[in-house]
C-alpha cells in the first residue's frame, strides 16, 4: 500500500524490475493501493472490497498466460521453473 512503512513503494519498484529482468516482464504488474498500509492489503477493514478484487484480476491474468503459452518470454520462464 502506499502508506506502508515498513517496505516502501520504490523498494517494491526495484523488485519488481529485478524479477521481470530475470523472469520476464508479462509476469509482474505492481499496483500501490492508496490509503493502505503492510498487511491492511489482507486485513484492512476494507480490503475485501479495494484490494481483492485487484489480486484476483492478477491471478486471472497469470492464469490465462500460463495457459496460452503464446507470448515467449512468458513460455521459456514457465520451461525454466521447476
Amino acid at each position: 500500500g502506499a502508506t506502508n512503512q515498513i517496505f516502501y513503494p520504490e523498494s517494491g519498484q526495484r523488485t519488481r524490475v529485478w524479477l521481470s529482468d530475470h523472469n520476464g516482464k508479462a509476469l509482474y504488474n505492481q499496483r500501490i493501493v492508496p490509503d493502505y498500509a503492510h498487511m491492511d492489503l489482507f486485513i484492512g477493514r476494507n480490503a475485501h472490497r479495494d484490494v481483492t478484487p485487484i489480486i484476483l484480476e492478477e491471478l486471472d491474468r497469470l492464469e490465462g498466460l500460463a495457459g496460452v503459452g503464446q507470448d515467449q518470454e512468458v513460455s521459456q520462464t514457465r520451461s525454466a521453473l521447476p
